[in-house]
């Protein structure tokens, strides 16, 4: 039998190793978020341009701020480039999120944000772990997660991927996984969700995949059409279609001409031709890279792999195949 107060005390002791292992993983990848590339650039200038400082002197500071090699005419690029800007324009959720740490700080005022969106998924993580498989599961993912240099760079710095991904992982608490507990309003919370995740990227199929793939995964497994998703197809589904197509009257994008300069071809019918080759060459590539830079990436890959074997028959399975669309 534990001594009174013997529980609780382990529980703040737990909490404490969980958080230790988490700085230290991310502090062992902190040159991949400090802010090093040009889509830094763009954000930050775009948040003190949110904060009120004027197109020029968001250009000067942040060239300033951040040891480059840039000038502030190139980041007319990111910001008026008109094959660019229409795609980048409405990605911000990141910049909101970082107005009130600007207003606190400054320039470096622009690292809050994804700081705080990280440590929101990460502590969501880790508390949806450790019910559902265990303290100790819960305690590996931060080296897990943390552990390789994109993780790390992608859930807590300078990027619009930062605030989707803390979305992603507040949905896998809206959605049904583990009962079916006040389904309704979680239902609408998930939907709720989607605009914010359509200000961070234009990522319909994001939501809708992580939606059908659940639906699907458990109207198979049950033999019926009738399932708890159904509640979240009603709200994710269209909130999803209308939020899109705001974004799309308000900042008009054409992929196409994109899409023909990155693969280098002519026409988009020779693009769909050559689309199962490039498909394997990128593989190749990003492989490679990845290889050569973050092999802990790959190993993270396989264990995921390996986890959707053992949760094979759960809808958890269905949400991430869906997601990989």
């Amino acid at each position: 039998m534990s001594p009174p107060g013997g529980r609780p005390r382990l529980e703040w002791l737990w909490w404490v190793l969980a958080v230790a292992v988490a700085a230290g993983a991310l502090a062992a990848h902190a040159s991949s978020w400090l802010g090093h590339n040009g889509d830094h650039y763009y954000y930050t200038s775009a948040t003190l341009q949110y904060a009120g400082w004027d197109y020029t002197a968001s250009l000067r500071a942040t060239t300033d701020y951040f040891p480059y090699p840039f000038d502030t005419f190139q980041l007319d690029y990111g910001h008026l480039n008109p094959g660019v800007a229409p795609l980048i324009y409405p990605r911000t959720t990141l910049e909101v999120l970082a107005l009130p740490g600007v207003h606190l700080l400054g320039v470096r005022g622009i690292y809050t944000a994804g700081l705080l969106c990280g440590v929101v998924s990460l502590l969501v993580l880790v508390v949806w772990t450790r019910r559902r498989v265990g303290p100790i599961a819960a305690l590996a993912l931060p080296t897990l997660a943390l552990g390789t240099a994109y993780a790390s760079e992608f859930m807590f710095g300078i990027y619009s991927e930062a605030p989707l991904i803390c979305a992603v992982t507040l949905l896998l608490v809206a959605f049904p996984l583990d009962g079916n507990h006040h389904l309704r309003q979680r239902a609408v919370a998930a939907a709720g969700l989607v605009p914010l995740m359509m200000l961070c990227r234009q990522v319909p199929l994001l939501p809708t995949g992580m939606a059908l793939g659940g639906w699907l995964w458990t109207a198979v497994a049950t033999r019926s059409l009738r399932t708890p998703w159904n509640a979240y197809l009603v709200t994710v589904v269209p909130t999803t279609v209308v939020s899109y197509g705001l974004i799309a009257i308000w900042a008009p994008y054409d992929v196409v001409p994109f899409l023909l300069e990155s693969t280098r071809t002519a026409s988009l019918d020779e693009m769909l031709h050559l689309l199962p080759s490039l498909w394997w060459d990128g593989l190749r590539t990003d492989l490679t890279f990845i290889w050569d830079t973050d092999r802990p990436a790959l190993a993270l890959a396989v264990l995921v792999l390996a986890g959707t074997v053992v949760a094979f028959r759960t809808p958890l399975v269905g949400v991430f195949l869906g997601s990989l669309v």
